[in-house]
């Protein structure tokens, strides 16, 4: 079974803060998810925010789209073409970006690899394969 790792103690002082409470997610625990054929890791997330393991390869490609959610990126590795509205923008390793809500973008993967993104609020699509309540340890 997954573990969320929360508080571990709700005592009444603590009532309160339970909904602002801090998610631990190792390694191990991380969900695989895909969108538009594209791999990724679901890392964690929280009721106004969400972090995601992109894992582009070749022949990966990212179509035109947008969504409600501000997303905020920071490439690990790999060199990519963020398309965001009519703009081309070369990203790589130690670049990061960020795309307002609702906004057109598309990324072309020149090389393969890995980026962070940041969602908030947390992407709705991305959360409905599982929505596991969190686990006290």
């Amino acid at each position: 079974m997954r573990s969320r790792r929360g508080c571990s103690r709700a005592t009444p002082d603590l009532i309160p803060y339970l909904i602002t409470v801090t998610m631990i997610v190792t390694s191990q625990e991380a969900l695989k998810r895909s969108f538009v054929g594209v791999d990724f890791l679901l890392l964690s997330h929280g009721k106004e925010s969400m972090v995601t393991k992109m894992l582009y390869k070749n022949g990966n490609t990212v179509p035109v789209h947008k969504h409600p959610n501000e997303q905020s990126g920071y490439v690990i590795s790999g060199k990519y073409i963020l398309i965001l509205e009519d703009a081309r923008h070369k990203i790589g390793p130690g670049d990061s970006y960020t795309i307002p809500s609702n906004a057109e973008h598309a990324i072309e993967i020149i090389e393969p690899g890995e980026v962070l993104d940041f969602f908030s609020p947390p992407r709705q699509d991305y959360l409905r394969h599982h929505q596991a309540p969190m686990l006290d340890i």
